[in-house]
């Protein structure tokens, strides 16, 4: 009994001993059989990863745990990064990747203290010294709408090495070649443009007034190599790999206001107009038939004893400040023909046209429509003959239509034609005749957004008058439209009909 209660005592002496012997070690002291954490972090953190080149050697992290437990650093792959054991700092040796750990194995200093595994790491790129620039994986070769420039990202458009820093600011250049063919030796021959600009940053900008179709390649260049890299030479010691080129396509082009009031483009080799200019009209004969297709006015020329005639659907765009005066303008067989006039952001275009004798003093004639978008129409009839006849369709959605008539119709619209003036389009008519029939407009109009005036000695409008929401049409007989009066009905005997905006007061 006495051996037991010894037994016990020398228990309850060596628990309360126990926090003496704890508090006297640096660490608490684990077994093998029950290891206790090393807690390791980073002291120097590198972060997940870091960037080398080949010949580096640098310590990036520094690792620490319990102050007893023994931490090595290993290497994943040493033959590309290799690393100091003891001090953490690693040696870039080969191009590729590797992962650097810092490691509490176990054991502790003493030899006798066992801790858990442990380890942190971060992983290491190691790049060549040599510079590099190729085209970029997933780049698509940039096509420029003259007439709609954007600023191209060229920098994007290309992979160098090293990439460009704040460091590196000025290692790498742009620049643009216009690509010519030689016909004796069908080599690319590369000559400097002046149409496109590309500044530091490598924002490509087209040059202010360039249109036209051309080939160019851009470059990307590293040349000399910033500090610490080198240039890859030949057998004749003339760099290598320190540039690449891609391919961009500029596209001749025009902008002009489409149908739906927004901004469109023609690309010469995709929409194939043809560009009447001076020189076109000079060149044409007495009547030249424009089939279906587009067609874009530059001239600035007065023709009017020669006329066009219109095969099938005909868009023609006219350019700001171009003018072009014919004599007439007929269908190529009755109403076969459609006329889709077009302006630019402006809208100062102009056609002009002038009775023909041999058209039998009619200057537009038979065509199944007149669809304006913009631009301006002036159409004189000769005496006693009608200035429009005979079309089925008269589309106003913008730009000005005026149309000016002696001793007949000034505008005479084939059975059922109607007139309609939409999205703030504008028509102007005016007949001088004073004897029966001789009516500003024949024909039924429709007035949805815009303004519409027709004036006669004789009547303003045979035909039937329909206005829109927030419109309305009034008449007079004095040539007052202060002191016009709403029409009542769709119809009207006056001398002179006004189509306008109802004012909010009113």
């Amino acid at each position: 009994m006495k051996k037991n209660y010894f037994k016990s005592l020398m228990q309850v002496a060596l628990l309360l001993a126990a926090p003496f012997v704890v508090s006297s070690c640096d660490d608490v002291i684990g077994q093998e059989d029950n290891p206790v954490a090393s807690y390791i972090q980073w002291k120097t953190d590198p972060g997940l990863e870091v960037t080398m080149k080949v010949g580096d050697v640098k310590t990036w992290g520094t690792a620490t745990a319990v102050s007893s437990a023994i931490i090595a650093y290993e290497s994943s792959d040493p033959s590309i990064a290799s690393v100091d054991p003891i001090t953490g700092e690693v040696t870039a040796k080969a191009v590729g990747d590797a992962t650097i750990k810092a490691v509490v194995s176990g054991m502790s200093t003493n030899g006798r203290s066992v801790f858990q595994y442990g380890e942190v790491s971060y992983i290491v790129h190691v790049k060549g010294v040599l510079v590099n620039v190729a085209v970029a994986k997933d780049a698509t070769e940039p096509t420029i709408i003259c007439a709609n420039p954007e600023e191209v990202d060229v920098a994007a458009l290309f992979e160098a090495y090293p990439a460009k820093t704040k460091e590196f600011n000025n290692g790498i250049t742009y620049f643009a070649r216009k690509v010519t063919v030689d016909e004796e030796s069908k080599k690319e021959n590369e000559e400097v443009t002046d149409l496109v600009s590309i500044d530091g940053n490598g924002k490509l900008t087209l040059k202010k007034n360039a249109n036209e179709d051309a080939t160019l390649y851009v470059y990307a260049k590293i040349d000399p190599a910033p500090d610490g890299y080198k240039l890859e030479l030949d057998k004749d010691k003339k760099p290598i790999n320190n540039q690449a080129k891609i391919k961009v396509t500029l596209k001749k082009s025009i902008k002009y206001l489409a149908a739906d009031g927004k901004a469109a483009y023609w690309t010469l080799a995709d929409d194939k107009y043809t560009t009447i200019d001076n020189k076109f009209v000079e060149d044409a004969k007495d009547v030249t038939t424009l089939k279906a297709g587009n067609y874009y006015v530059t001239a600035t020329s007065w023709e009017t004893s020669k006329s066009l005639k219109i095969n099938g659907n005909v868009n023609v765009v006219f350019a700001d400040g171009s003018n072009l005066g014919i004599g007439n303008i007929q269908s190529d067989g009755e109403y076969k023909g459609t006329l889709n006039i077009f302006g630019q952001e402006k809208s100062t275009g102009m056609l002009y046209i002038n009775y023909y004798k041999n058209w039998n003093g009619n200057a537009i004639l038979d065509l199944a429509a007149i669809n304006m978008y913009g631009a301006n129409v002036y159409a004189y009839g000769t005496n006693e003959k009608e200035t429009i006849n005979n079309c089925k369709e008269i589309n106003i959605n913008k730009g000005y239509l005026y149309a000016n008539g002696k001793n007949s119709n000034s505008i005479k619209m084939a059975t059922d034609g109607i007139i309609t003036i939409a999205n703030g389009g504008e028509i102007n008519v005016y007949n001088t005749g004073t004897t029966p029939k001789n009516y500003a407009v024949q024909g039924n109009v429709t007035l949805t957004k815009g303004t519409f005036t027709a004036r006669s000695q004789f009547q303003a409008v045979e035909g039937t008058l329909t206005a829109g929401d927030g419109y309305e049409f009034v008449e007079n007989n004095n040539d007052d439209i202060s002191k016009a009066t709403k029409i009542e009905g769709t119809s009207s005997t006056s001398k002179n009909v006004w189509g306008k905006e109802v004012k909010k007061d009113e």
